[in-house]
């Protein structure tokens, strides 16, 4: 059992040896160890596979006809809910849930149970954990699928996106103009309407 300085010495040689390590060893030590993950998750999944036919087969020895029949209805039922959840797009229960988990069933979260997952996710991690940023022009929070970073060296950019987002019949209120006028930051967004939070 190594001591903390022990370890702190240990990951202090890894990370400067990474850092010596030539693009070309790191790619190939990369693809090594992803064909060694790929190897034991194969490797695992067989093992388990392995292991439930082995408990299907003792289960199927020593239960009763009565127990294996009670066994299949419960998992009929479970099934059963389970597509009525999914034609009635409504939230499937935890007992429903529940009841697949003791069939040993794998069972689809809903969309409800996926927002839930996400939200809670999204408190732990913050937005950068999640991949999500503010949108300087729209001011939402959003999942980051692309990302375009403009210089305030390049005028035409700033010229183009002025003229794109520029509507003269828009009345708006002086309070939302002050709000989003950023030319305190640069003076190239002078007449441009962003977002802060969306400005690094």
């Amino acid at each position: 059992m190594e001591s903390p300085e022990q370890h702190r010495a240990r990951l202090d040689s890894l990370q400067a040896k990474r850092q010596l390590e030539l693009p070309e060893d790191r790619d190939v030590r990369l693809t090594a160890l992803k064909a060694q993950y790929s190897a034991q998750t194969a490797e695992a999944r067989s093992s388990r596979l392995g292991y439930l036919k082995a408990q299907r087969k003792a289960l199927h020895v020593s239960e009763s006809v009565e127990e294996r029949k009670s066994r299949l209805e419960r998992r009929r039922q479970g099934l059963h809910r389970v597509q009525e959840a999914k034609i009635n797009d409504v939230t499937a229960s935890e007992a429903q849930c529940a009841a697949l988990d003791d069939a040993g069933l794998l069972h689809e979260c809903s969309k409800d149970i996926k927002s839930k997952i996400l939200g809670e996710l999204g408190f732990a991690l913050g937005p950068s954990g999640m991949d999500q940023c503010v949108c300087c022009v729209c001011d939402r929070l959003a999942f980051i699928t692309d990302v375009h970073v403009y210089s305030t060296e390049d005028k035409y950019i700033l010229q183009s996106m002025a003229a794109r987002l520029r509507n003269p019949d828009a009345t708006l209120c002086d309070e939302l103009v002050v709000f989003y006028d950023c030319k305190d930051i640069h003076p190239a967004f002078v007449g441009l309407m962003l977002s802060r939070k969306g400005i690094t």
